[in-house]
């Protein structure tokens, strides 16, 4: 009896590569012990979630927001319930890292300060 199983299918297509970047993913599927195949789909997976975060800020589950010792009173003003996860201050730079529960919400209230945002959401599995 079959039972509701998805089939994964697999595509295959060729990628042109620069060297040193082929190089690297040879050593890094080598130090994981997977396939290039495996390390390209998960940097590939990894992305697509970045850009589904950038254009949908609601699936951000974290951010990385960087500013300036100057204009950092501004940034943490517009937290609110956002949990601030570290701080790296080097010189005046700051970069932060925040768990939020409403992305788009954070999104909107840091978009007015003076920082960069980097919304993140968390590796899916699957499609």
């Amino acid at each position: 009896m079959h039972r509701n199983r998805r089939v994964k299918m697999n595509v295959r297509f060729g990628v042109a590569l620069p060297k040193e970047i082929a190089d690297e993913l040879e050593r890094i599927a080598k130090s994981m012990g997977v396939t290039r195949s495996k390390v390209v789909e998960l940097a590939i997976r990894s992305f697509l979630n970045y850009l589904k975060a950038i254009n949908d800020p609601e699936r951000a589950n974290f951010m990385i927001i960087l500013t300036s010792v100057d204009n950092l009173p501004s940034v943490v003003k517009e937290l609110n319930d956002a949990i601030v996860m570290t701080s790296i201050f080097e010189g005046h730079k700051v970069l932060m890292i925040i768990k939020t529960k409403n992305g788009r919400e954070l999104f909107k209230r840091l978009s007015r300060v003076k920082c960069s945002i980097y919304p993140i959401s968390l590796l899916e599995q699957g499609g």
